[in-house]
C-alpha cells in the first residue's frame, strides 16, 4: 500500500511561527467549518519518499475523535514525481512540492488521496492530523433560513404519500432522513465533527427541528442502486455472461465501478437503510436496522454522484442483466415528530428519547 521511509516521531522537533495560527485558521474557512472553531495540528508522522517510491489511492482513518482533516506539509526539496493526489466526489486536483518554500495542503480525511511514484530526487513531508474545537452547531438558530425549514418538515409530514404503481394516497411520512454529503466512519460521526457544508445544513435542520417540534439524530445509512447500464468495452453482439476463458469462482474486480466506467441509463431499484444512529442519552452510536421508503428519504447531492464503497456488473444472461448494482454508505439526519418515535406503531417501537 504505502512504500515509503517513515522518520521516528519521537525524533522530530518541529516549531511553526505565528503566522501557522493564520494559515489554519484559513483553512478553517476554506474547509467550510464555522468561524468560532479552530483546527488544532497534531503531527502524525514524518515521511521521505525516494526515487521510485508512493503511497497508493486510500482514505484516512481517524487517530482521534476530534479528528475531521489531514495536513500535508511539503518540505522544501529538488524533486520530480511525488505528486500529491485528492479525489472527492468526482473532482480530482493534483498538488506538487516546491524546491524553495514549504507548501500546505488540508483536506477532509474521507477524501481518497494517493502520492505518485517519485521520479527523481527525495520528496519529505510531515502529516498532521487536524483536530476540530469549538461547537460547530452554534449560532444557527437566528439564521431566516430555519423558519423556513420548519415550515417544510411540518408540510412533509402533513403530506399523503403516493403509493408506488398507484394513484391512491397513504399515510403521510414519519420520518425524514437527509442525507449528507461527506464520509463519516462509525468513530468520527458526531454533531461537532460535520464537515464542510454538512455543518452548515446540520446546524440549520437541528434548529428548524427543534422549532418544528420534532426530534433528530445522525445516523448511517446503508444505500443500494440498481441501474439499468452496459459495459461499452463489450461488443454489443457478444454473450454478456462469462467468457469461456474466465474463472468462473474469480470475481476479483468483476464488474467494479472504480476500476471500470459504465454507462448509466435508468434507475431501476434503490433501497435505504439506517444500520446505526447516535442515542440521544448515550450519545454513542448503536445498532439499528430500519428500512425507509424513497418518499422518506432527501439529498442535495444525489447518491449517483458518489464513490460506492463496492459495485457488481452482471451482463445480459439471456432474460435478465446488463445491471449495475452499486453499494453506499452515507450520513443522515433523521427527523421525526416529536412524542411519535421512530419506528411506526406494530413494527416495533424505538422510542429514540421522543418525549
Amino acid at each position: 500500500m504505502r512504500d515509503t521511509w517513515e522518520i521516528p516521531k519521537e525524533l522530530v522537533r518541529v516549531q511553526w511561527t505565528e503566522a501557522f495560527t493564520t494559515v489554519l485558521d484559513g483553512m478553517r474557512a476554506e474547509l467550510g467549518l464555522p468561524p468560532h472553531c479552530r483546527l488544532m495540528p497534531e503531527l502524525h508522522s514524518m515521511l521521505l519518499y525516494e526515487t521510485g517510491q508512493f503511497f497508493v489511492p486510500h482514505q484516512d482513518s481517524e487517530k482521534d475523535d476530534a479528528m475531521v482533516a489531514t495536513l500535508v506539509v511539503s518540505l522544501p526539496s529538488a524533486h520530480t514525481g511525488g505528486e500529491l493526489v485528492i479525489e472527492h466526489q468526482g473532482r480530482t486536483k493534483k498538488y506538487r512540492g516546491l524546491k524553495t518554500a514549504v507548501s500546505l495542503v488540508a483536506f477532509y480525511s474521507d477524501c481518497r488521496h494517493q502520492v505518485l511514484p517519485v521520479k527523481t530526487g527525495n520528496r519529505v513531508t510531515l502529516t498532521y492530523n487536524l483536530l476540530l474545537t469549538g461547537d460547530s452547531q452554534a449560532a444557527a438558530a437566528e439564521n431566516p433560513l430555519v423558519s423556513e425549514l420548519a415550515a417544510g418538515l411540518l408540510t412533509h409530514f402533513a403530506t399523503p404519500v403516493v403509493l408506488p404503481y398507484s394513484s391512491r394516497r397513504g399515510e403521510p411520512p414519519t420520518r425524514l432522513a437527509y442525507l449528507l454529503d461527506h464520509e463519516y466512519t462509525a468513530r468520527g460521526l458526531s454533531w461537532s465533527r460535520l464537515k464542510g457544508s454538512d455543518t452548515v445544513r446540520g446546524a440549520l435542520l437541528r434548529a428548524a427541528a427543534e422549532r418544528a417540534g420534532c426530534e433528530i439524530t445522525l445516523a448511517l445509512a446503508e444505500i443500494q442502486e440498481t441501474w439499468d447500464a452496459y459495459d461499452p468495452d463489450e461488443d454489443e453482439d457478444a454473450w454478456y455472461g462469462h467468457h469461456e476463458d474466465e474463472d468462473p469462482d474469480d470475481h476479483e474486480g468483476r464488474g467494479s465501478a472504480n476500476d471500470r466506467q459504465y454507462v448509466l441509463q435508468d434507475l431501476i431499484e434503490t433501497s435505504t437503510t439506517l444500520a446505526h444512529w447516535i442515542g440521544p442519552e448515550t450519545g454513542r452510536l448503536e445498532d439499528i436496522s430500519l428500512d425507509l421508503s424513497d418518499a422518506e428519504v432527501a439529498s442535495t447531492t444525489p447518491t449517483a454522484d458518489m464513490t460506492p464503497y463496492s459495485s457488481e456488473y452482471e451482463g445480459y444472461m439471456g432474460n435478465y442483466g446488463n445491471t449495475l448494482d452499486r453499494w453506499y454508505r452515507r450520513a443522515a439526519l433523521v427527523i421525526w415528530p416529536r412524542g411519535q418515535g421512530l419506528r411506526r406503531p406494530g413494527r416495533g417501537v424505538s422510542r429514540m428519547g421522543a418525549g
